[in-house]
C-alpha cells in the first residue's frame, strides 16, 4: 500500500514537533508546519534549499559534522542542544537515515530545562538550608514495598556515602541500635498500617562511617490514598544526641541527689541521735550536734565547688583543723593530695572532726603545748593503698574509755565500712592515735578512695 503525498503531509503537519527531511545532497525535501513555526520560514521557501544555508552555519560547523556522520554511518542519532536558528531556546533532535537523505525531528525543550535547572536550585537551597538546620529529608515510595530517597545532609548524619541515596529499607533497618532496633521497627510499621497521617520516633543508630551512637529524631509525615493505604512518605531527621546525652545526665544528678540527700538526713538523724544520747545538760546536746552539723556542711561545701567529682584529701583534713590550730602550729600535716570519692570524703570528714572535737575535750588540744600530726603515704599496690595517721602528743595521759561513743563508733565502724579498709583507734598513754588503711581506685579515674 503506498502512502500520498498528500496524506504523508497532513501527517507530518498533525505532529507538534518540527520535522523536515534532506537529501543525499542536503536539499530540504520536506518541511512540516511545525518547521515553518520553528524556524520561522514558510515551507514554499524553505523546500530545495541548502540545509546549511536554512540553518546558517558551513559545512565544518560541528552539527554539519554529525549529521553527515549519520548520513555516512546510517547510525541514529539523539542530541540535546541549544537551537541554531532560535537564540535563547533548546532544542531535543532526534537525526535518523532515510532511504534517500535524512529526517530530522526536533522538539523545543526549553521550559522543561529550565524546569529542571529551577528544581535543582531549589534543591541546592533547601540542601543548603538542611545543612544549616542540620536536618536531613527523606522520601519513601509505598506503593510498591519501600523505595526510598535521601537527602545529602542524611547521608551526612547517618554517615553514609553518596551511593546510599537509595538505600534499602533493610540498611536502614540494620543501622539501628540493636536494643532499639525491634520498637523502631514495630513503631514505623505500625504507623504505615494504621491511620495516622504522622509518625514520629527517637532511636539510637550506629553510624557506619565511623562507629559512632547517635540519636536520631525522626517525624514524617505519611500521604494515604483514597482506600487509607499509606502510599509515600515525606520525613526529616535530626541528630539529637547532645539533648539526649543531657537528658540521661539530668536524670543520673536527679538520683544522685536524691540519693545523697537520703543519705545526708540519716546522717544528720544519727547525728542527733547521738548527740542528745548520754548528755548531761541540753547545753552540751547542742554543742556537740552544732559541732558535727558544720563538720558535715564543710564537707558538703568542698564537694559543692568541686560539683560532689569528688574532693582533696588535704583540704579535708586542712578543713577539719582550721577551727582548733590556734595558736597557729599545732597541728603538723604532711601528705601528697589525693581525690576521694564523695562518699569516703564525707565519712572522712565526719571522723576527723571527732577526732578533733575530742582532742580539744580530752586530749592533746586540751593544753596549750599539745599538738596533732596528720599524715598519710600511698602503698605502691596493687591494689594501691591509703594509709593515714592521726597522732596526738603533749596532751595529758590518755585512759582508754569506759564505754564506746558515737564518736569512737562512727570512726571505727562507718569509716572502715565506707573506704572498704580497716580502721583502728588506739588509746595510747601518750596521746590517741588512729590509723586508717583503705584500698584506693584505679588511679586513671581520678578518684582514687
Amino acid at each position: 500500500m503506498t502512502v500520498s503525498k498528500r496524506l504523508m503531509a497532513a501527517i507530518l503537519d498533525g505532529i507538534d514537533e518540527c520535522f523536515y527531511a534532506v537529501d543525499a545532497e542536503w536539499r530540504i525535501t520536506v518541511f512540516n508546519r511545525g518547521a515553518e513555526e520553528h524556524i520561522g520560514l514558510p515551507r514554499e521557501e524553505a523546500v530545495g534549499r541548502s540545509l546549511w544555508d536554512l540553518l546558517g552555519i558551513g559545512p565544518e560547523h560541528e552539527v554539519a559534522r554529525q549529521l553527515r556522520r549519520v548520513m555516512d554511518d546510517r547510525e541514529p542519532l539523539l542530541v540535546e542542544t541549544a537551537s541554531l536558528v532560535r537564540p535563547g531556546r533548546f532544542i531535543e533532535g532526534r537525526v535518523f537515515p532515510l532511504p534517500e537523505g535524512l529526517g530530522v525531528a526536533v522538539r523545543d525543550v526549553t521550559d522543561r530545562r529550565r524546569a529542571e535547572s529551577e528544581l535543582k536550585r531549589r534543591e541546592a537551597e533547601l540542601a543548603h538550608v538542611q545543612r544549616i538546620a542540620g536536618v536531613g529529608g527523606l522520601e519513601v515510595d509505598l506503593r510498591d514495598g519501600f523505595s526510598n530517597r535521601r537527602s545529602p545532609e542524611y547521608l551526612r548524619l547517618h554517615g553514609l556515602p553518596p551511593d546510599a541515596a537509595n538505600e534499602s529499607h533493610e540498611a536502614w533497618v540494620g543501622r539501628i541500635h540493636p536494643d532499639d532496633r525491634v520498637r523502631a521497627e514495630r513503631d514505623f510499621r505500625a504507623a504505615l498500617e494504621g491511620d495516622a497521617r504522622r509518625y514520629e520516633a527517637e532511636y539510637r543508630i550506629i553510624r557506619p562511617s565511623d562507629g559512632q551512637v547517635r540519636w536520631i529524631a525522626a517525624a514524617a509525615e505519611i500521604e494515604r490514598d483514597a482506600r487509607g493505604k499509606a502510599i509515600r512518605l515525606i520525613g526529616a531527621h535530626r541528630d539529637v544526641t547532645e539533648r539526649a546525652l543531657a537528658q540521661e545526665r539530668q536524670r543520673l544528678l536527679i538520683n544522685e541527689l536524691n540519693h545523697r540527700v537520703k543519705n545526708t538526713l540519716a546522717t544528720v538523724q544519727s547525728i542527733a541521735s547521738q548527740s542528745l544520747r548520754g548528755v548531761r545538760t541540753t547545753e552540751e546536746a547542742a554543742a556537740a550536734f552544732e559541732e558535727r552539723l558544720m563538720a558535715l556542711s564543710r564537707a558538703h561545701n568542698v564537694l559543692t565547688r568541686e560539683n560532689w567529682a569528688g574532693a582533696n584529701l588535704r583540704e579535708l583534713v586542712e578543713g577539719a583543723a582550721t577551727p582548733y590550730d590556734a595558736p597557729p602550729g599545732r597541728f603538723r600535716i604532711e601528705g601528697r593530695n589525693i581525690r576521694l570519692k564523695p562518699q569516703t570524703a564525707l565519712a572522712l570528714a565526719m571522723a576527723l572532726q571527732e577526732l578533733a572535737t575530742n582532742a580539744v575535750k580530752y586530749g592533746a588540744l586540751s593544753t596549750p603545748s599539745g599538738t596533732v600530726e596528720v599524715s598519710w603515704t600511698l602503698g605502691s599496690g596493687p591494689p594501691r593503698t591509703l594509709h593515714l595517721r592521726w597522732a596526738e602528743s603533749g596532751g595529758p595521759a590518755v585512759r582508754p574509755p569506759e564505754r564506746r561513743g558515737f564518736g569512737s563508733r562512727l570512726i571505727e565502724r562507718s569509716l572502715a565500712a565506707d573506704l572498704d579498709g580497716d580502721v583502728r583507734l588506739i588509746f595510747d598513754p601518750g596521746g590517741v592515735v588512729c590509723t586508717v588503711d583503705a584500698r584506693l581506685g584505679d588511679e586513671r579515674s581520678g578518684a582514687f578512695a
